[in-house]
């Protein structure tokens, strides 16, 4: 199973790329957290923004689809996708990630 850490500029933006990713059952579970403060080199000055940060759980062979969809829908040049790998969990939460997004007819 992978967890997949996303930033967006909004609330807004996050459901807009999590609905049909969910519907598409390429991510089992996607969670939108609280505003919070980002600061990055952008263009070679420090940009200092406000933004949310989302986690898509998803198995490790539909990811390769996730990660097509958030860069299709994602308005940023370019997104932070960071896939991390879950080495171990509840086995009941993992399965179904992996049963949900294995369904998919990928």
């Amino acid at each position: 199973m992978y967890l997949v850490y996303v930033t967006c500029a909004n609330t807004a933006e996050a459901e807009k790329i999590a609905a049909p990713v969910i519907t598409q059952r390429l991510a089992a579970c996607v969670n939108i957290f609280q505003p919070h403060q980002s600061l990055y080199l952008w263009d070679g000055k420090v940009q200092n923004e406000q933004e949310v940060a989302v986690i898509f759980k998803t198995s490790k062979e539909t990811y390769p689809a996730l990660e097509a969809a958030i860069m299709r829908l994602h308005p940023y040049d370019t997104p932070c996708i960071v896939a991390i790998e879950a080495q171990t969990g509840s086995q009941d939460f993992m399965g179904w990630v992996n049963r949900t997004t294995n369904d998919s007819g990928i």
